[in-house]
């Protein structure tokens, strides 16, 4: 079988195969089952179960089916957020913050925006300038993690920029408890090339305190699909889960926690 070498390249494949992908997706079943009986709907069953079995059969007719439009809010999950804070772990160049502020039905006091790259953060910071009259927009130049140290970041310059064993950039990095404590956080945004569940062990105090609406990508690494829901479910029990596919390829695969009291 072909291999999708976009799909072997996002899912930071480079070390291994297809046949080993499908083995490791089939072993964990039984947590993946436990994840499927976990979500809310329908809907989230069906756009869980066809990334999966995309991976699995390359079938891009699976991915068609449950492509969805306005990712992380202004859809059928989460049609609008008034938030005190709101964290966008992997910020880019404010493509995310331009989507929260254009929508009336989003607001918020405070936006944290982190971007690691420094070429990319340039970008992310004129951005930021068009909103400060709506909020008071924090932009920071570090990632995500599970606590304050510097890791070496692959150095392509682009969104694809993630932690790496090789060559590469030395990048600042901080645990949302630490530079957002004492802030009532309403919504964590995080699409970081597979950091997700470091960032998260880094916002396990925030979390439990506030049980803000977290919108995840789960698509980065396989292990996400079932690690990250059993993860926020630890945390608190009170989470309504969701997932919505938001591209036509691999990526944009998002689980949304969603606290009982929303």
């Amino acid at each position: 079988m072909m291999f999708d070498c976009n799909f072997r390249s996002l899912l930071h494949l480079n070390k291994t195969d297809f046949q080993s992908l499908c083995n490791s997706i089939i072993s964990f079943k039984p947590q993946l089952q436990e994840v499927y009986n976990m979500l809310e709907d329908d809907r989230s069953r069906r756009a869980f179960q066809n990334s999966l079995n995309f991976r699995l059969t390359l079938d891009y007719s699976l991915i068609d089916e449950v492509n969805t439009p306005h990712q992380y809010f202004g859809n059928d999950v989460l049609p609008y957020i008034h938030a005190d804070t709101v964290i966008d772990c992997g910020a880019y160049n404010g493509d995310t913050l331009s989507a929260f502020f254009s929508l009336e039905n989003c607001s918020c006091n405070q936006y944290f925006a982190l971007e690691p790259s420094e070429k990319i953060f340039k970008q992310l910071v004129e951005c930021s300038k068009k909103y400060q009259d709506k909020a008071k927009i924090i932009p920071l130049p570090i990632g995500a993690w599970n606590e304050t140290s510097t890791l070496t970041f692959s150095n392509n310059g682009d969104l694809g920029d993630h932690p790496s064993d090789g060559d590469g950039i030395s990048v600042k990095v901080d645990a949302i408890d630490n530079f957002a404590s004492g802030c009532q956080v309403d919504l964590i945004k995080m699409d970081i090339e597979g950091s997700e569940m470091s960032a998260l062990h880094g916002a396990v105090k925030t979390i439990q305190k506030y049980h803000p609406v977290l919108a995840i990508c789960i698509y980065h690494r396989p292990s996400d699909f079932w690690e990250i829901p059993k993860f926020i479910k630890s945390l608190y029990s009170g989470y309504r889960f969701y997932v919505r596919h938001h591209s036509d390829h691999c990526s944009e695969t998002v689980l949304y926690a969603i606290p009982q009291e929303l």
